[in-house]
C-alpha cells in the first residue's frame, strides 16, 4: 500500500523566497523581484495581476526578458530527492499547471497586450519557443499551433488589428454636407456646427484609439524623444492646435460682430461635442475661447446673445477646472460610449502616480536589495484601463473628406498665423489706450 501524499508538501511550494516579494494583507502583491513576479504569473489565474503585469511590464523589463523568464519557467524541474510517487505528484499538481499557465500567458499577451513596435525580437523568440519547446514536449501536449497562429496574426495585423471593438447596429445620422462656393472653397461657417462636431469626433477618435499602455508609462509623453509617448504627444499637439485655431478664427475678423458670430459658432460646436461625449475636443475649443487673447475681447463678447453667454457658462461649468475636474469626472461616470474623454485629466493622474511613488522599494530584510514596486504599476494600470474602455466603442458618423481635409489643413497651418495676443490688442486696445485715441 502506497503512503498517503501530503496535502501541501514542500515540493509544491513556490520557488521564490519570502524575501523576494512583499504582499498586502489581502494577498495582493506590493513589490517583488522580476523572477517572483513572473512566477506569480504562473501560480494561478489571477486576472487583475496578470493584466497589470502584461500592461505595465515595459516600465521594469524588456519583452525579451519576459519571454526568456517564461520559457525557463516552462522548463521547471522537480526538486532533488523526491520519490517516484512524489515526482508524479509534482508533475500533476505543479509542472503541468505551470506549463499550461505559461502557454496561456503567452497567448493572452499576444492576443491582448502585444505591441510589435516596442519589442521587434519578441515574436521571433515566442515562435522559436513554440516550435522547439512546446511542439517537442512529450509530457504535456500543447496546442503549439495556436501560439504560432497568434504570432502570425500579430505579424499580419499588428496591435490595432487585434483590438476588440464593440459591434453597434445603430444607423449613422445622415451627414450635413456643406454647400461650397467653388470660387472661394470651404469656409468655416459653411459647415453646420453639428456636422463639424461629428467630423471632429471622427478625427479625434482616430488619434485617441492609437494610445497604447506603453504611451502612458513613466510619463513618456513628457520626454524629448519623439518616439516616447508618441500617440499621447499627437493628441496633446492636436488639442493645442485646436485651441489656437479657435482663437485665430475669431481674431481673423476686424468687425466685433463678426468675431462674436465666430465665437457663437464655436460655442455651438463645443456644445455638440459635449452631446457626442467628445470631451477632448470640447475642452480644446473652450481652452481657445477662455484663452487670454479671446477672453479679454469685451466688445466682442458684448455682441453675444444672452443665450450664447449662458452656453459659454454652461460649458465652463462642465469643465469644472477649479475643482480639479470633479464635475466632469462625475459626468463621465454617467455617460454611455462612444466617448473621447479629456486626456489631460488622465495625464494629471498618471503624473501624480509617477511622482508620488518610487519605482523600486527596499526589501524589508535587506534594504540594499530593491524590489519592483508593483503596486505603483497597479495604480497606473487602473488609469490605463479607464482610457482603454473608451477605445472599444466607435462612432458611427460618416466621414466627409472635404470637411476632414479642411480641419486637417487648419490645424496644420495654425502655427503659421500671427501672434494671437498682439492681434487681440490691435483689435481691442486696452481701455487706457482707447482713452488716448
Amino acid at each position: 500500500m502506497r503512503p498517503p501524499v501530503e496535502e501541501n508538501p514542500s515540493y509544491l511550494a513556490v520557488d521564490y523566497s519570502d524575501d523576494d516579494v512583499i504582499l498586502y494583507m489581502d494577498g495582493s502583491v506590493k513589490a517583488g523581484t522580476l523572477q517572483a513576479l513572473v512566477e506569480r504569473l504562473t501560480l494561478h489565474d489571477h486576472h487583475s495581476f496578470n493584466a497589470t503585469f502584461l500592461m505595465t511590464y515595459r516600465s521594469f523589463a524588456t519583452g525579451v526578458e519576459i519571454v526568456d523568464r517564461l520559457a525557463r519557467r516552462y522548463s521547471i524541474q522537480p526538486p532533488a530527492g523526491l520519490t517516484p510517487d512524489q515526482v508524479r505528484d509534482w508533475q500533476t499538481r505543479k509542472q503541468k499547471p505551470v506549463k499550461l499557465r505559461v502557454f496561456n500567458i503567452f497567448k493572452t499577451w499576444l492576443d491582448q497586450y502585444f505591441n510589435e513596435e516596442e519589442d521587434p525580437e519578441v515574436l521571433n523568440k515566442i515562435e522559436t519557443f513554440a516550435e522547439e519547446v512546446l511542439a517537442r514536449d512529450i509530457q504535456v501536449k500543447m496546442p503549439y499551433q495556436v501560439l504560432l497562429r497568434a504570432v502570425q496574426r500579430r505579424r499580419t495585423v499588428g496591435d490595432i488589428g487585434a483590438r476588440r471593438l464593440t459591434v453597434t447596429t445603430a444607423q449613422p445620422p445622415p451627414p450635413i454636407v456643406p454647400k461650397i462656393n467653388p470660387s472661394r472653397g470651404v469656409q468655416l461657417l459653411d459647415i453646420d456646427p453639428e456636422e463639424l462636431a461629428r467630423q471632429l469626433a471622427i478625427f479625434e477618435a482616430n488619434l485617441y484609439n492609437r494610445i497604447k499602455p506603453v504611451d502612458c508609462l513613466d510619463t513618456a509623453w513628457s520626454r524629448s524623444n519623439r518616439e516616447d509617448g508618441a500617440n499621447i504627444k499627437a493628441m496633446i499637439l492636436t488639442s493645442n492646435r485646436m485651441a489656437a485655431w479657435v482663437a485665430q478664427a475669431i481674431l481673423t475678423h476686424i468687425d466685433a460682430k463678426k468675431r462674436a458670430q465666430v465665437m457663437k459658432y464655436f460655442l455651438q460646436v463645443a456644445d455638440h461635442c459635449r452631446r457626442f461625449n467628445n470631451f477632448s475636443t470640447m475642452f480644446a475649443i473652450m481652452a481657445g475661447a477662455d484663452s487670454t487673447p479671446i477672453n479679454r475681447l469685451k466688445r466682442t463678447k458684448d455682441n453675444l446673445s444672452t443665450k450664447s453667454q449662458a452656453l459659454w457658462e454652461s460649458l465652463d461649468k462642465t469643465l469644472d477646472i477649479g475643482r480639479k475636474y470633479a464635475g466632469y469626472r462625475e459626468l463621465l461616470k454617467r455617460i454611455n460610449p462612444p466617448c473621447i474623454p479629456f486626456l489631460g485629466a488622465y495625464l494629471t493622474f498618471l503624473t501624480a502616480i509617477e511622482e508620488g511613488n518610487a519605482n523600486m522599494l527596499p526589501c524589508p530584510t535587506d534594504p540594499t536589495r530593491k524590489l519592483i514596486h508593483f503596486a505603483k504599476r497597479q495604480k497606473c494600470a487602473d488609469v490605463i484601463r479607464e482610457i482603454q474602455q473608451y477605445q472599444a466603442t466607435p462612432y458611427t458618423f460618416i466621414s466627409l473628406p472635404v470637411v476632414q481635409t479642411f480641419v486637417r489643413e487648419r490645424l496644420e497651418n495654425v502655427e503659421n498665423g500671427p501672434d494671437a495676443y498682439e492681434l487681440s490688442l490691435k483689435l481691442e486696445p486696452r481701455e487706457r489706450e482707447d482713452e488716448k485715441m
